[in-house]
């Protein structure tokens, strides 16, 4: 059943033919590399037998010299028996150079072995000799009377045995004979590890053919998936066929589409010529509404001039309002404090007539102390009263005095009002700029409210002062007018919080509804009658705090009053931002 499925995928699949024609041809070049690599092994293998066998020989043939030409068997024993004592040596033996054998020991572990006349059949004289038997090896190697000249390391230096020269005739033979157990055991241990390594590395290159081939195919396998799933295409026979028909459809598509481009192409020159003409058509309307709207352009850009004129005379106009409340406010102090001088004169007119008629009759009688001028003059003094003339003059010289002084502080209020000698940012004390205000309400709504402060230790604020006093006046006027028929209080609190000033007045007035506090700093907008007020006293307030990069908070409940508080941050003048 697996075979089948394997027949049928192959039949199938382009990818997994490819697949199978990579594999099947490892698998013959892992055969051939493996028969190779065993002949190769082998020979080498063979060729260190060959040399360390001729080797053994050689140094045995060199040991016996003496006892080969004395035929001493005793002494030739010894050096036999010692070889034979190894595992692999089967047989050791001695000959005369005329093929009699001296010594010979034998070991028999089953295997058979050439016979002795094979033996002496491959021997030759003057040369060593190396013969592979079916079971065996088999070594000779001459004993010479006189050294070669070769050294007697010759085989472990490269050169041949074989090709060694004597100068002397042999005096008789090594033979030596050993087992091919070890060395075939060994031969079969060599081609099964090679055989494995060759298995792990088909097994490797085969998985890595899977992968490669998975992935160089991905393209394919994924184009055929789809082709199958967009027509509902079962299992097919031949990936192959199926591309071929897919493409061949294609082709005949392109050929379709081809013509119908080419038909499209014949009529696209009238299509542009029209659509030309409608897109001229466009542009000439474009160019009109163009023309409008820079017509009406101009005139949204001489509303807006206007506009900005009327809203510069109406900033203007409440800032007269502003100078005229000053103003009044000024002229009935200084009224008042010129009603305090004016009242003073006549008494101090009568005062000083006096004091010269008095002067007068001194001069008299001091010019002629007749005793009816002394007389006189202590009369008219004792008339006048020292003691309440100059109690007198001193009480008008006070009221004098009160006035100047109440007349200096206005002119120096006025003063830290309007900063009309200062220009740009100061650097000024809030809580004094209040207290200047103040003086400048209007007094008739100050009558029946009272007025308390509360002020914190604030340090100089970089601001532009005029600017500052008239935000400070709006808000103080607007809640003195919210209590002018009730009468309440007004509390004024100072304080700092992280790097702000914080200025609050607090009212007990009428209060804002909640549909109106959201508007009150809206141009134009006022809870006042007609008449009454203009709407851009708080607006004007809110660009003066916004252009000192501050804020005005409100708070309000209708019945109960309302909470203005006037947020500065605290700038010194090094920094010196400007708004």
């Amino acid at each position: 059943m697996i075979l089948g499925r394997f027949i049928k995928q192959l039949r199938a699949s382009y990818s997994a033919k490819l697949i199978a024609i990579f594999i099947v041809a490892l698998c013959l070049m892992a055969t051939a590399l493996n028969i190779t690599t065993n002949r190769i092994q082998k020979s080498t293998y063979t060729e260190y037998m060959r040399t360390s066998g001729l080797a053994m020989a050689q140094l045995l043939a060199k040991s016996v010299q003496l006892d080969v030409f004395t035929e001493n068997i005793e002494e030739l024993t010894i050096p036999v028996e010692s070889l034979l004592s190894q595992d692999d040596i089967l047989q050791v033996e001695i000959l005369s150079r005329k093929g009699v054998s001296l010594v010979r020991r034998t070991k028999n572990n089953g295997d058979p072995m050439p016979s002795h006349d094979a033996i002496l059949a491959e021997i030759q004289d003057k040369a060593p000799h190396f013969k592979e038997w079916p079971h065996s090896f088999s070594y000779s190697w001459p004993v010479e009377a006189l050294a070669t000249t070769s050294s007697a390391d010759a085989l472990f230096f490269g050169e041949d045995p074989e090709q060694l020269q004597s100068e002397s005739v042999p005096l008789g033979y090594i033979s030596i004979i050993v087992s091919k157990m070890h060395y075939t055991k060994n031969i079969r241990q060599m081609a099964i590890r090679t055989g494995l390594t060759i298995l792990l590395l088909l097994i490797l290159l085969t998985a890595g053919i899977l992968l490669l081939f998975r992935r160089m195919t991905l393209p394919l396998r994924t184009l055929i998936h789809k082709i199958k799933e967009q027509h509902h295409i079962g299992e097919v026979h031949d990936d192959i066929g199926l591309l071929d028909t897919t493409v061949t459809g294609l082709i005949t598509d392109l050929d379709h589409s081809f013509q119908t481009i080419n038909d499209l192409t014949n009529s696209l020159e009238d299509k542009v010529t029209e659509r030309t003409r409608q897109l001229a058509m466009a542009n000439d309307t474009l160019i009109t509404r163009q023309e409008y709207l820079e017509e009406a352009n101009k005139k949204l850009e001489k509303a807006m001039k206007d506009l900005q004129e009327a809203e510069g005379q109406l900033i203007q106009s409440e800032k007269m309002a502003a100078i005229g409340q000053v103003v009044a406010g000024v002229a009935h102090e200084i009224n008042n404090n010129i009603n305090f001088i004016s009242g003073a004169l006549p008494s101090m007119d009568r005062s000083i007539a006096d004091i010269k008629q008095l002067t007068g009759k001194f001069t008299a009688a001091s010019t002629n102390p007749t005793p009816a001028n002394l007389m006189a003059v202590r009369a008219f003094h004792k008339e006048l009263g020292d003691d309440d003339l100059f109690e007198s003059l001193d009480l008008l010289m006070a009221n004098i005095r009160e006035g100047v002084n109440r007349t200096t502080n206005i002119i120096s209020d006025l003063k830290t009002f309007s900063r009309v000698d200062e220009q740009g940012y100061q650097e000024i004390d809030l809580n004094k700029s209040i207290d200047s205000t103040l003086t400048f309400l209007n007094k008739q709504h100050l009558q029946h409210v009272e007025i308390r402060k509360n002020y914190g230790a604030l340090p100089l604020v970089s601001c532009l002062p005029g600017r500052i006093n008239q935000v400070f006046l709006n808000i103080m006027n607007n809640a003195l007018h919210a209590m002018t028929a009730q009468g309440g209080s007004l509390t004024i609190t100072t304080f700092v919080k992280g790097s702000q000033a914080h200025i609050r007045f607090e009212d007990t007035g009428v209060g804002i509804s909640k549909e109106k506090l959201p508007k009150i700093f809206d141009a134009f907008f006022t809870s006042k009658n007609i008449g009454e007020g203009s709407g851009i006293g708080l607006a004007i307030s809110y660009k003066i705090i916004e252009q000192h990069k501050g804020r005005i908070e409100v708070t309000s409940e209708e019945g109960k009053g309302s909470n203005f508080e006037v947020i500065l941050p605290i700038v010194s003048r090094e920094e010196g931002w400007h708004g």
